[in-house]
């Protein structure tokens, strides 16, 4: 009987703790969201960390929908590590395209600007333009893209630690426990 007394609290401490470290996650996160007018084409956003090359496992996809005006768009990136660099590719066919607002979104912002489209690594873009913040361009290829390296928005957490869902956790694992050692009892 003693033992189950002393068991019940030390079993607590454990389940709370690992129960804590499931819900502790730390994963960065960034948000690739822009307002785009398109043909129905499929946006794919590469990552990857330091000198690594992009692959299609560190990519997501987004299908749109066709558009004849400004549509939200957004784009979720969930890595273990750290991104540090992003391929933003645009359809598979030769289109136009008016892109505003690109952000980058982590614990902090990027929000590229025209010069930043205009100096960064592309491919198959070609007639780059901005007018009053839109971002007019055509690709002229199956595979166009924009290249931003040595991004820093720092790790985002899926989750973070709030108090009040730790006092939760301890209390719904002592009322476990507590029903537990009765039905044993």
């Amino acid at each position: 009987m003693k033992k189950s007394i002393i068991l019940i609290p030390i079993l607590s401490l454990i389940t709370v703790a690992l129960l804590f470290k499931t819900y502790y996650i730390t994963k960065e996160i960034i948000e690739v969201r822009f307002s785009s007018i398109d043909n129905g084409i499929e946006y794919q956003v590469y990552y990857s960390s330091g000198n690594e090359d992009f692959n299609e496992k560190n990519s997501v996809k987004l299908q749109s929908q066709k558009s004849n005006e400004l549509t939200e768009k957004t784009i979720l990136i969930e890595s273990a590590k750290k991104i540090d660099n992003l391929r933003f590719d645009i359809g598979s066919n030769p289109s136009e395209f008016k892109i505003k607002n690109l952000m980058f979104i982590g614990n902090k912002t990027i929000a590229p600007t025209f010069e930043d489209f205009n100096n960064k690594k592309n491919d198959q873009i070609s007639n780059l333009t901005n007018s009053n913040g839109i971002i007019n361009f055509k690709t002229i290829g199956n595979d166009p893209f924009f290249v931003f390296n040595n991004i820093d928005l720092k790790e985002k957490e899926v989750t973070g630690f709030k108090f009040e869902i730790f006092i939760m956790l301890i209390i719904s694992t002592l009322i476990f426990y507590t029903i537990f050692y009765k039905i044993l009892k």
